[in-house]
């Protein structure tokens, strides 16, 4: 599993790569790369989240989706009252260390662990995520409780994804073949397209001043590695009878920092360059916390 696991962060991170050189030679528009973005948040993604439901309904399903339900809420708790223990009143770093890129980096890499039916699992943990940013991540970086948007969590397209997913999955609403391919098409862009505008983000970055910057290498241990850590002792409990959620959730919140902290901090005019720093960094330096998490969850659970 972590060899697989290494080798699809390589690939992730050549198509990183891509972008950032197609950025650097011009050879897309910035409104380009725009737009796929707004392709890949409003149209793949949703795709993705949604045929992840289309799946049979069992006993086992049922309840694994249950427990993700749960556990994702626990966990993510526990990574709130962490990264608030650390980072005290600093909004922006407390949002960081808790909105990971568990859609963009997460979904395809769960898909090749474990195959489509991991995406049933994550789910929950995706909205839990949606939720949480909209309403405490928002207050936590303006310190405003008049920020917090509902309407943003309502109309969420992921949000919408998942009730319909849930409904298909409890319905039993037939998907006729057609439409089932359709769907797969387009869900098998979110990882070339994600990391390509990803990758793009960091082309114009300064490494001199990202390398000097120890709020950059901070964010790196705690993101990466005390926060995943905390994470895989709460799964631990979860980990003998339900393996495919807790390896699930351990891989989405192991992830980096989310592209949408980043796009944050510039709406809410905060410091856009450390953000963007910081998600490089971590994007980095995930190929080796990744893969490390993942094998001391082997060696542990196991033993279960």
């Amino acid at each position: 599993m972590t060899q697989i696991l290494f080798q699809q962060l390589l690939i992730m991170f050549a198509m990183l790569a891509l972008g950032a050189w197609m950025k650097k030679r011009g050879m897309m528009a910035d409104q380009t790369f725009k737009d796929l973005g707004v392709f890949l948040l409003f149209v793949i993604s949703p795709i993705v989240v949604f045929r992840g439901y289309l799946v049979p309904q069992t006993d086992l399903n049922t309840t694994r989706l249950l427990v993700s339900f749960v556990a994702s809420f626990a966990c993510l708790l526990l990574i709130i009252g962490v990264a608030t223990l650390i980072y005290r009143k600093d909004g922006l770093s407390i949002f960081a260390s808790i909105f990971t890129n568990s859609g963009f980096m997460g979904i395809p890499l769960v898909i090749a662990l474990f195959s489509q039916e991991a995406i049933f699992v994550l789910s929950p943990f995706l909205s839990w995520l949606f939720v949480i940013q909209w309403t405490l991540g928002i207050v936590v970086i303006t310190k405003d409780i008049r920020s917090m948007s509902l309407i943003k969590v309502i109309t969420n397209p992921v949000i919408v994804a998942t009730i319909l997913g849930v409904l298909v999955y409890f319905l039993h609403i037939p998907i006729p073949a057609v439409l089932d391919e359709f769907l797969s098409r387009i869900g098998a862009m979110l990882m070339p397209v994600a990391m390509i505008v990803l990758g793009s983000s960091f082309a114009n970055l300064s490494i001199k001043r990202t390398l000097l910057d120890m709020r950059v290498w901070m964010m790196v241990v705690v993101r990466l590695f005390i926060l995943p850590l905390f994470v895989l002792g709460a799964l631990t409990f979860i980990a003998k009878e339900y393996s495919l959620v807790a390896y699930t959730l351990l891989v989405a919140m192991s992830a980096p920092i989310g592209a949408n902290v980043a796009i944050l901090a510039q709406q809410y005019d905060r410091d856009t360059q450390l953000a963007a720093s910081q998600i490089m960094m971590t994007t980095l330096f995930s190929i080796i916390s990744m893969p490390l998490m993942v094998a001391i969850a082997n060696i542990l659970w196991r033993s279960l």
